[in-house]
């Protein structure tokens, strides 16, 4: 019997997501062994051939391969009718359990080259696996093929513009509460930066993006190191959103106004990415950070990041002062 076009209306619901899992096909449950079942943790696919012009720029992979991250966070957004950004990077993942060819790496990059930036590749034995490593529920989203696969909760956050990390982050699910573990049920620093720029990247596009969950993940703004802060300043600036970013570190009480004088301005970008450098010296922090931009003259003193804070200011003052324009931060493209 044909289903009547009023039928077809009486099931449609209030919720984009809903109306897409309900043309979907169900393709699984990634709780862990031994759990009850989480329905939010279904997952359904379906077939992109309804966003074909949105996506028509994406590589045909080998089979195996298929697109994570914020390609197919977007391609899940067209699903909900929404306009959604062209992602930066390309994700690609080696699903085990669907028989890659890994003799085609040296072909992926060569496909990789000609359709812009690429993460490396990772490897996960199955979908399963995938689904449950995923580090924001709205990750839990895959390409293979012409079809997404995505999680009940994944669509429902990404519709509600919710950044929320996922057990696979905090261990909240595969280990017991503990006195021995300090950090046990906590977002770490690196998760915490990231979850900053989702949320600064939303609220720029769809003028709404909240992070949840903050009092079960003990989300701590006030200990986030500065190799951190340095990873997301520069991240937030190639995306334009350099201001934005530093402005909720303000808020939030990362760093401290008195030391960014110049306020939030390009220039006090520019402050905030030599301190980030001072203070991990000062720390004992060897990792080398090198900024994707030119924020200061690049013929500094050997040394100067971990001068005395009198001396950092006259050395980092010159440094400035033969400084070329910092190319990615551009004050009138950005609000806050």
């Amino acid at each position: 019997m044909e289903q009547s076009s009023a039928d077809t209306e009486l099931k449609k619901t209030d919720s984009k997501a809903e109306d897409v899992i309900a043309k979907s096909h169900f393709a699984g449950n990634f709780s862990e062994i031994g759990d009850s079942v989480d329905p939010n943790k279904d997952l359904f696919m379906i077939s992109l051939d309804s966003i074909a012009d949105k996506i028509k720029f994406l590589p045909i992979l080998p089979r195996g391969y298929g697109i994570a991250g914020g390609t197919a966070r977007s391609a899940l957004l067209e699903l909900l009718g929404e306009d959604a950004p062209r992602a930066i990077d390309l994700d690609v993942e080696a699903i085990g359990e669907l028989m890659p060819d890994f003799s085609k790496r040296e072909e992926l990059a060569n496909i990789f080259q000609q359709n812009g930036r690429v993460e490396p590749i990772s490897d996960q034995g199955s979908l399963i696996n995938y689904f449950s490593s995923r580090d924001f529920t709205i990750n839990e989203v895959f390409i293979y093929g012409n079809n997404l696969y995505f999680s009940r909760r994944a669509i429902q956050d990404m519709e509600n513009k919710i950044i929320r990390p996922t057990e696979s982050e905090t261990g909240y699910d595969n280990f017991p509460p503990s006195d021995d573990v300090v950090d046990w049920g906590s977002v770490k620093p690196k998760l915490l930066v990231k979850a900053l720029l989702l949320q600064i990247e939303f609220i720029k596009q769809f003028g709404d993006g909240s992070i949840q969950d903050a009092e079960r993940w003990r989300w701590s703004f006030n200990d986030i190191p500065a190799f951190n802060i340095a990873l997301g300043l520069d991240k937030a600036t190639k995306k334009k959103v350099g201001l934005e970013f530093m402005k909720r570190l303000f808020e939030l009480g990362t760093i401290d106004k008195r030391d960014i004088p110049e306020g939030l301005t390009p220039e006090g970008i520019r402050r905030l990415a030599g301190l980030t450098k001072h203070w991990m010296i000062r720390d004992g922090d060897e990792r080398d950070f090198q900024f994707s931009d030119d924020y200061f003259d690049q013929e500094y003193p050997e040394g100067w990041e971990s001068a005395d804070d009198k001396k950092f200011e006259e050395i980092y003052t010159q440094a400035v002062s033969r400084a070329v324009k910092i190319k990615n931060v551009d004050q009138e493209e950005l609000q806050y």
